[in-house]
């Protein structure tokens, strides 16, 4: 009987400890990261891949990737491109890293997750990007865009535009009663 309750009292002490550091890494992604994590609508993932129009050889970039679920749902379109995500809060890069543990078991391929800054990021392989920045990042993030991406790099961005740089389409996506829920941007450089 004491044995339980050593064993009951050491599981208790770990599920505590665990709480406390994702705590810890949930509020410290706050206060280091510019931008709070907003997550994209299950529903626009399909409208998000049709837009990208990813091919085999694509190499698709998320700067800002957060939980990772375009990137995963990406991957489960086509396996044969290349992914790669950045994230600098460090509570949902440990999401994103446990995310991408099943990923690889469930489709024998992974994406690529860093720990980074998203400006620090070289941009000179992406083919894809897809965004859901605030404009004040966007903004701040098109010279370096214009600097390191290829001619003919496709970029997606949801509900956010650049001020400087003009969309070459954009989709509406609507409710049920008609109202525009959310926008998408899709720029050629």
């Amino acid at each position: 009987m004491m044995i339980i309750f050593y064993i009951l009292e050491l599981l208790f002490t770990i599920i505590l400890f665990l709480t406390f550091v994702l705590l810890s890494l949930w509020v410290l992604g706050h206060l280091v990261s510019k931008s709070h994590f907003r997550e994209t609508p299950t529903f626009l993932l399909e409208k998000i891949y049709k837009i990208l129009q990813v091919k085999d050889s694509s190499v698709v970039y998320n700067l800002g990737c957060g939980d990772g679920r375009v990137l995963f749902y990406l991957l489960e379109k086509n396996k044969k491109a290349e992914y790669l995500g950045t994230e600098e809060n460090p509570y949902l890069f440990l999401v994103v890293k446990l995310k991408n543990l099943w990923a690889r078991i469930r489709n024998k391929k992974e994406v690529k997750i860093l720990y980074k800054n998203l400006f620090k990021q070289d941009l000179s392989q992406a083919t894809h990007l897809f965004l859901y920045l605030y404009p004040n990042i966007m903004d701040d993030l098109l010279p370096k865009l214009e600097k390191e991406l290829k001619q003919g790099a496709f970029l997606v961005s949801l509900n956010f535009k650049f001020t400087q740089k003009r969309y070459s389409q954009k989709f509406e996506i609507l409710n049920e009663k008609g109202k525009i829920t959310h926008k998408i941007y899709v720029y050629e450089f």
